[in-house]
């Protein structure tokens, strides 16, 4: 694993290369919220032919001067893939790496051969948990003099408030913009091939938004991986890995 930087329209950008680098079929790793390239290490272990970003404002990237939208990310992605000469890539999205996904194909940014969105975000229903805990805030304040309420709406607010919001730090904007957009719509404009893995106990985003996604993108299929949350990668990583291989050698 090689680290390297690139300057992209004035934001230093922190990614990974492989050892060995082919013209051809290079897969792209995009993490999600949160996290950044690293997360995907185990993946990428003794793999040759890949590369992974850290999203700007996110690891090692800088952090952009204002809050980004879903194709703000998606344009920054092909400007990405462009400037290093990659050609029809392998794009492999965990989460709101997904989510860019969806975006950069249903708008025809760049040549794509294959996508594979591994417990994707993009079906809006999980915005309303952000919804709830913002209500939860603003009207919780005189309940908390109540003796006894006070840490039990702390638990209320522990369950609403996903890990991606409570990780978000200085990205909380571009987040709140992100989480409010329904990418349903731009589902249905996917027109490569989807692969979509998902954790069968996944409580960040559903196993019902991974079928849904099944449905709406027409050429794709899905992969259910039991005893699996949010991170099938990490939590059964041999069986992830057997489907993961198998998909990206298919024709």
């Amino acid at each position: 694993m090689i680290k390297k930087k690139i300057l992209i329209n004035g934001l230093m950008v922190n990614y990974y290369v492989s050892n060995v680098m082919m013209p051809t079929d290079t897969l792209v790793f995009l993490h999600g919220w949160g996290t950044d390239a690293r997360s995907f290490a185990g993946v990428v272990e003794k793999r040759n032919n890949w590369l992974a970003l850290d999203w700007p404002g996110f690891g090692g990237s800088d952090f952009p001067d204002m809050a980004w939208g879903v194709l703000d990310y998606a344009k920054f992605l092909a400007e990405f893939l462009q400037k290093l000469n990659v050609v029809d890539p392998i794009l492999v999205g965990h989460s709101f790496g997904g989510r860019v996904i969806i975006k950069y194909c249903a708008n025809n940014l760049g040549g794509v051969k294959k996508i594979i969105l591994v417990d994707s975000a993009g079906i809006k229903e999980e915005g309303k948990r952000l919804e709830l805990l913002e209500k939860l805030s603003k009207t919780s304040q005189p309940l908390r003099r109540v003796p006894g309420l006070g840490s039990l709406i702390d638990r209320m607010g522990s369950k609403f408030r996903s890990d991606d919001y409570k990780l978000a730090g200085k990205n909380k904007g571009t987040f709140k913009k992100v989480i409010g957009e329904d990418l349903q719509p731009d589902m249905m404009k996917v027109k490569v091939p989807a692969i979509i893995i998902w954790g069968e106990n996944d409580e960040q985003t559903p196993l019902e938004d991974g079928k849904r996604i099944n449905k709406l993108i027409k050429d794709s299929k899905i992969f259910v991986i039991k005893d699996a949350g949010h991170y099938p990668f990490i939590d059964q990583y041999d069986e992830f890995i057997q489907i993961f291989d198998g998909e990206i050698n298919a024709d």
